[in-house]
């Protein structure tokens, strides 16, 4: 603003007042108007439209916040969003940023005037949540948490009563799912490489409900030490917390000699496996129906009083003809 002014030989609250159409008001020529008008046009100027939306009457501004990392079907479920979002606001605000800056990233949104927030999470967001001054910003926007993590609720219910939905799927009930149609099959013993320390206790729970017992691997997965837990602990099964890790793993394993699935069934989580013709049993999110939830919630009139809790089952296709496992059931919680 002050250079354009020191170009024209004008004051800076003069070239401010044409650009903000108060020109006329205070007396400013029909001749200096046209004047600035074109100046401006051959530099190419383009006001801020956050400028704009602060000066404007209020507008809605959808924001779309991720923290990096995306993955597997986070990537999909991205896409999907960002399409939508694009479609149903009239502007929209992507943000990337990392955990450790979550919240400088929200207090910006609020300061380009976001007004809808669709949190994609990749799974380390929740720890966020202990903060209650986190969950002020979010309530000051209509949020939604798409793949929140309901097996280690961090504060859910007073998210929920701050207004903030809650998307994601039953993941202890997908995996009770699998575990009763790995006891069909004759497997007694299984492992969870990678298995998060948090969520374990539940895990192992419930593979022990299904007839099943859980061998932990909290580490990375290693394919000798699977090797020795087939051979010494009586594994004849490995679950997978994703497609893409369970696939490398195949890769891994049948460098090492273990026949799939005669000598070990490998199972993993999202079905995106299956886009790319990997013959492998998964449980599927169902990507479409949790997107649709959140645009659902996104293009409905503002209401912050009547509590939704429900529980979905999936509709996608199976993972395989021969072995097939169910579709993860989609979750929701939320006002």
């Amino acid at each position: 603003m002050v250079e354009i002014a020191a170009e024209l030989g004008l004051a800076r609250e003069t070239v401010s007042a044409v650009l903000n159409d108060r020109a006329a008001r205070i007396g400013v020529t029909e001749a200096t108007i046209r004047r600035v008008r074109e100046h401006l046009e051959r530099r190419g100027f383009v006001p801020s439209s956050h400028a704009l939306r602060l000066r404007g009457a209020p507008s809605r501004v959808t924001g779309i916040l991720h923290l990096g990392g995306l993955y597997t079907h986070l990537i999909e479920a991205f896409n999907q969003l960002t399409r939508a979002v694009s479609d149903a606001a009239p502007a929209v605000e992507l943000m990337v940023t990392s955990p450790d800056r979550v919240e400088t990233a929200i207090r910006e949104l609020l300061a380009r005037q976001v007004t809808d927030l669709v949190w994609l999470h990749n799974g380390s967001a929740n720890e966020a949540f202990r903060d209650p001054r986190l969950a002020g910003y979010l309530a000051r926007m209509r949020t939604v948490v798409y793949n929140h993590l309901f097996d280690s609720p961090l504060g859910d219910a007073e998210l929920t009563a701050r207004g903030i939905y809650l998307v994601g799927v039953n993941r202890l009930e997908s995996r009770a799912r699998l575990a009763r149609y790995l006891h069909r099959l004759g497997h007694r013993t299984v492992m969870c490489p990678g298995v998060s320390p948090v969520v374990a206790p539940r895990f192992s729970a419930v593979f022990a409900r299904a007839g099943l017992n859980m061998v932990e691997s909290r580490d990375s997965f290693n394919a000798a030490r699977l090797v020795r837990a087939m051979r010494d602990q009586g594994v004849t099964a490995a679950c997978f917390a994703g497609d893409q890790k369970a696939c490398n793993a195949m890769r891994e394993l049948k460098k090492a000699g273990v026949r799939i699935p005669e000598d070990l069934t490998v199972t993993g989580f999202d079905g995106t496996a299956l886009d790319f013709g990997h013959d492998l049993t998964t449980l599927i999110m169902p990507i479409p129906a949790m997107v649709a939830t959140v645009m659902r919630h996104h293009n409905r009139p503002g209401n912050r009083h009547a509590p939704l809790f429900r529980d979905v089952a999936g509709q996608g296709q199976h993972a395989r003809a021969a072995r097939e496992a169910e579709d993860v059931p989609q979750k929701e919680v939320g006002t």
